[in-house]
This record gives structure tokens, C-alpha cells and sequence, in this order.
């Protein structure tokens, strides 16, 4: 079927993007390393294939994670919040507190990291968390 023929085909395609978005990855570890009010993930083990499918940047609070989301946004940068803990999800009736789960959802944000993103495009979103915390700093 015609599903089965595009993942075929973008199969091929799988090195080349992996390789494409392990170049963002260690771009954005490198450009954002030093900035200030952003924890940046761990470095992955040499021994680990990755398949660099999210970068996720932290902030100390709830109000700086809203605070540079709109920053991006207003910017025209695409961030998500990913993923919402499942024992908050209503559905479950969970009365579960996971405080390191709930403390990670709302300090989170996901950057763009995708093998259409240009070199260009790395240098905007840098450029534009830094300015961020630039204002941060004189906050």
C-alpha cells in the first residue's frame, strides 16, 4: 500500500537525517552551553545511537518556561511542551504526585530539531534564547 511504499522510501532517507540532526544537536550543545538560566540535556555515551529525536532545554520555573516559549514564538520559533504526565491526564482519576514529573513538565521546552532546520535557522534560535536570558539577567 501507498503508506508502505513512503516508509520504505523514507527508510533510505534514515541515515542521512539522523546524521543531519546529530549536527543540530551538538550545534545547539555547543552555542548554548554557556547560557545562562537554560540547563541543556546530558551528553549522550559514545556507546549510545541516538536517534536525536527532541532537544529539550530547562529553565528553573514555570513563569521563565511561558516566558521564553512566547519569547520563541513572537520570534517565529516553534517550541512544544512535551509530554504531559499521564497521571495528571483527568481520565485516569490518578491521585498520584510525582513532584520530579510535574517539575519537569513545567520547566521543559523542546527546541526545533529537524533535517530541514538551516544553519541559518540554528543561529536565529540561538541568537534569540540568548536574548532572552539577556533580559532575564537584567530582570
Amino acid at each position: 500500500d501507498i503508506l508502505s511504499a513512503i516508509a520504505i522510501e523514507q527508510m533510505k532517507k534514515l541515515d542521512r537525517f539522523i546524521k543531519i540532526r546529530r549536527h543540530i544537536w551538538n550545534y545547539y550543545n555547543q552555542h548554548l552551553k554557556s547560557i545562562k538560566h537554560i540547563k541543556l540535556p546530558p551528553l549522550i555515551p559514545r556507546h549510545i545511537k541516538s536517534s536525536y529525536y527532541l532537544y529539550w532545554i530547562q529553565v528553573q520555573t514555570e513563569s521563565q518556561q511561558l516566558s521564553l516559549a512566547r519569547h520563541l514564538l513572537k520570534n517565529g520559533i516553534y517550541t512544544t511542551f512535551r509530554y504531559y504526565p499521564l497521571h495528571l491526564i483527568k481520565y485516569y482519576q490518578s491521585r498520584q504526585k510525582l513532584p520530579n514529573c510535574e517539575k519537569i513538565t513545567q520547566t521543559t521546552l523542546n527546541l526545533p530539531l529537524h533535517q530541514n532546520l538551516s544553519i541559518s535557522d540554528l543561529k536565529r534560535i540561538v541568537t534569540t534564547i540568548k536574548d532572552w536570558s539577556k533580559k532575564q539577567s537584567s530582570n
